[in-house]
């Protein structure tokens, strides 16, 4: 079998996804918490970077998806790390669902 790069990457492209929809909530949660922005400074910040959350993410997961799907089809080697990456971008895009359901203002609450 030839080592394909697809599965390291798309792993890494999986975690990155992952990674921006947690961070996403936390950077904005604790700048609400820590006093370092109002209610109303926030209402007007968080749709704006609620929308570049889902595009960064949203591209990211679906990488993930698509990069170890390819990796899987064509039983290329790695196929426990490509896997981990279509689980890794499952489990982004079911966050921004769960995060379009929701949107940015449950954080506030």
């Amino acid at each position: 079998m030839t080592r394909s790069p697809l599965a390291p990457l798309s792993f890494a492209a999986g975690l990155l996804a992952l990674l921006v929809v947690l961070g996403f909530r936390l950077i904005l949660s604790s700048l609400y918490w820590g006093g370092s922005f109002t209610v109303v400074s926030l209402v007007q910040f968080a749709p704006i970077a609620h929308v570049a959350q889902f595009a960064l993410a949203g591209l990211l997961a679906a990488a993930a998806i698509a990069g170890g799907s390819v990796v899987l089809v064509r039983r290329l080697a790695r196929p426990a790390l490509a896997g981990a990456a279509v689980a890794l971008g499952a489990a982004a895009v079911a966050e921004l669902l769960v995060g379009l359901l929701l949107g940015p203002y449950p954080l506030f609450n």
